[in-house]
């Protein structure tokens, strides 16, 4: 049923007639919008893992330790080699010293000789400045970490030696001294370089 057969209803039929045109029209509501396709929802890149850093294993020159030279007679180095049983340069080192540690004082006061008084004494002398009568040393290292190479200055300042590489060469010769071919070729060295001095000289 329309709109005016119920206002014909109520007010007559012309009363609808005198009312046309005065009453809004209502017209249907309208029809709602099509309904937009909605798009599915995206998933958030995930970002890729990132891996945790890995520490360097520490180096020797990280942890400290460090090379040393001592010079030794020519016939040492190849007397630890004989004599070594799998020990690393330092722990014969160490070895050494503290099998000798009693003995280094005359030891190193052995090694110099003591300096000729010179008439007039104008001059200070020093045990550097005689010859000595043995075969020129070679160099041999050992490597040792911070704390042993204080040990060493220690006992080196405490025993007066002039530095930690003359306190090992000494503990080291004592420990492995010349066999007797070494000392007869040495003894034979000597007195050939005597020889030759004395021809220079006449």
């Amino acid at each position: 049923m329309s709109s005016n057969d119920d206002l014909g209803k109520t007010f007559g039929t012309a009363g609808v007639a005198g009312l046309a045109g005065r009453l809004p029209r209502i017209d249907a509501p309208p029809a709602p919008p099509p309904a937009q396709p909605t798009a599915p929802p995206v998933a958030a890149p995930v970002a890729a893992p990132i891996a945790p850093p890995v520490a360097e294993p520490l180096s020797s020159g990280d942890s400290g330790t460090k090379q040393i030279t001592v010079y030794v007679l020519p016939h040492v180095p190849e007397a630890i080699r004989a004599d070594k049983q799998g020990r690393t340069n330092a722990a014969v080192v160490y070895d050494a010293i503290e099998a000798r540690h009693r003995e280094l004082p005359t030891l190193l006061a052995g090694r110099r000789v003591a300096p000729t008084p010179a008439t007039g004494g104008l001059f200070a002398r020093q045990a550097a400045d005689i010859r000595h009568d043995e075969p020129q040393r070679v160099p041999w290292t050992f490597k040792a970490t911070p704390d042993n190479r204080a040990v060493l200055d220690r006992l080196a300042t405490s025993y007066h030696a002039t530095s930690r590489s003359e306190l090992v060469s000494v503990a080291l010769e004592a420990t492995y001294p010349p066999p007797p071919e070494y000392q007869a070729s040495a003894r034979a060295k000597t007195t050939a370089r005597r020889r030759r001095g004395q021809a220079r000289r006449s």
